[in-house]
């Protein structure tokens, strides 16, 4: 039997775990982009090709973190505010699909994708895994099994749009 998370954490510490900050999102992307503005301020200060390398790397590293920081955002995972992008989206009429079906429960549009639950209850597999001594190495890397489709009629409605009936029936919820 897989242990829990409540075998490591109280349930406080593992609210604190998942809490979403918009102070600490927005401070890792102002963290990302000082480092890439500190690269090039080296540069241009002493021009050698050491800090080009230098620069070259930290740049590249911090590409790659302000792409997963933009995906977390988009997906509504690195704010507090995944309320606010639906409430946005259906301000502006916008016909919004979502990855996550929590999000059309939630007033979105349509959903499709894993249940968030599922993608955490992936993730601590693998780190409990880690905490059990497993090298990173030999822990497999999860694809989700399961998808669903979540549409939201009520959303429809509101922005003037009518779900085919196809996809009413290829839908695991349809929320009236």
């Amino acid at each position: 039997m897989l242990p829990k998370v409540s075998d490591f954490l109280t349930p406080e510490q593992a609210r604190e775990l998942g809490a979403k900050s918009n102070l600490m999102g927005a401070l890792l992307v102002a963290h990302a982009w000082g480092l890439i503005a500190a690269s090039m301020a080296l540069f241009a200060w002493w021009p050698n090709p050491f800090t080009f390398l230098l620069g070259v790397m930290v740049i590249g590293g911090r590409q790659l973190g302000l792409a997963i920081l933009m995906h977390d955002a988009a997906h509504g995972l690195l704010f507090a505010n995944r309320r606010l992008i639906i409430e946005r989206a259906a301000a502006l009429r916008l016909p919004a699909i979502y990855e996550w079906p929590e999000m059309a429960e939630e007033g979105g549009l349509i959903g499709y994708g894993a249940r968030l639950t599922s993608i955490f209850r992936q993730a601590a597999r693998m780190v409990v895994e880690a905490f059990r001594g497993v090298k990173p190495i030999d822990i497999p890397i999860e694809q989700p099994t399961k998808f669903e489709l979540v549409v939201n009629l009520k959303t429809a409605k509101t922005l003037g749009f009518t779900i085919p009936p196809s996809l009413l029936l290829r839908a695991d919820e349809v929320i009236e």
